[in-house]
């Protein structure tokens, strides 16, 4: 009697026996993917299956950018959603860790926080671009604040406006008080482009290393510019008394179209005295040898010369270079 049994596990196994003896058997082995196909169910490409790591056309979604109004700190952001490069400026006592990390009103202190800046310069420099305008800078005690005019556009910008003077008008002649005390003028007049005499705070708060003097006479507005390395505020140096520079008769010339000096003496600098002749700024001139009476000068702030009551532009009589003149002009004082 001849039989077969087949197992099925994988693999079909036949074994053939003969009679009451055992017989010679043989194995049947089938194709890999027969045998696979027979074992595994059949998939319904309609039913969601889950992606495994071998399966190359899964695509795993980037996580969501930072956001700017999440309620955190995400991103390159310094603070909750602000600071970095795409968040808007942080506002005062933010942290930050550069100056476009702040808004434009603010610079990136030592102390790593958003904080408003000492002067133009410093405001320019952690937001190049800004335009003339009026902003607000601390005290140097950082205790208050106040308005100051800046000129961020001429000559590399960031100029501090400290006083503006109306030279056909008394108000700054020498000894006024307004040179020597704390007492301000229209401190509310900041503007840059505007013509209201004022002393601001910045007279006093704002430290140094350049004069600019910016005077608008008939023929048109010129600058000149004093070199003061260190100085604490132009309060501080006026108080200091006599300052010398050494710019030389023609750069002041220069302040004023058609201006008029007499040939010697030349003192110049920051209160400037020579005889009965002061001179808060500028460079004063005598048509003798010495500088024992001068009747000329060319700055801003003086006392009576030549029995005129201009006080910042040119005056001269006796012998000036270019004749007599009384020539005032509007001067605006600057700080860098």
């Amino acid at each position: 009697m001849r039989f077969t049994r087949r197992f099925s596990l994988g693999l079909a196994l036949v074994v053939s026996f003969a009679g009451c003896g055992l017989g010679f058997g043989t194995i049947e082995v089938q194709p890999p993917n027969e045998a696979l196909d027979s074992a595994a169910p059949e998939l319904d490409a309609s039913e969601p299956r889950e992606a495994s790591s071998d399966d190359a056309s899964v695509v795993v979604d980037a996580p969501p950018p930072p956001s700017c109004s999440d309620g955190v700190v995400d991103g390159d952001e310094t603070d909750v959603d602000c600071g970095g490069a795409v968040c808007a400026g942080c506002p005062l006592a933010r942290k930050c860790t550069t100056g476009r990390d702040c808004a434009t009103i603010a610079v990136c202190g030592a102390g790593g926080t958003c904080t408003l800046p000492l002067s133009c310069k410093e405001l320019l420099l952690a937001h190049p671009g800004l335009p003339d305008d009026v902003y607000r800078l601390a005290n140097k005690a950082r205790t208050a604040d106040y308005e100051a005019g800046c000129d961020m556009k001429t000559n590399g910008g960031g100029f501090t406006l400290l006083l503006k003077v109306d030279g056909t008008k008394n108000t700054f002649e020498y000894d006024s008080n307004l040179w020597t005390s704390t007492a301000l003028l229209a401190a509310n007049s900041p503007r840059i482009d505007d013509r209201t005499e004022a002393k601001l705070a910045s007279y006093h708060e704002v430290a140094l290393s350049e004069i600019v003097l910016v005077f608008d006479a008939a023929g048109g507005a010129r600058r000149l510019v004093l070199a003061a390395p260190g100085v604490e505020s132009l309060a501080a140096l006026v108080m200091k008394g006599r300052t010398t520079t050494n710019l030389g008769r023609n750069a002041w010339l220069s302040l004023v179209p058609g201006s008029s000096l007499q040939g010697n003496c030349n003192a110049e600098g920051v209160s400037v005295e020579e005889g009965q002749r002061k001179l808060r700024i500028g460079i004063l001139g005598n048509e003798f040898n010495g500088c024992a009476a001068p009747d000329s000068y060319v700055g801003i702030g003086s006392n009576t010369f030549c029995n005129q009551d201009t006080r910042a532009g040119n005056v001269a009589c006796f012998n000036g270079s270019g004749g007599d003149r009384n020539k005032g002009a509007f001067a605006r004082v600057f700080a860098r």
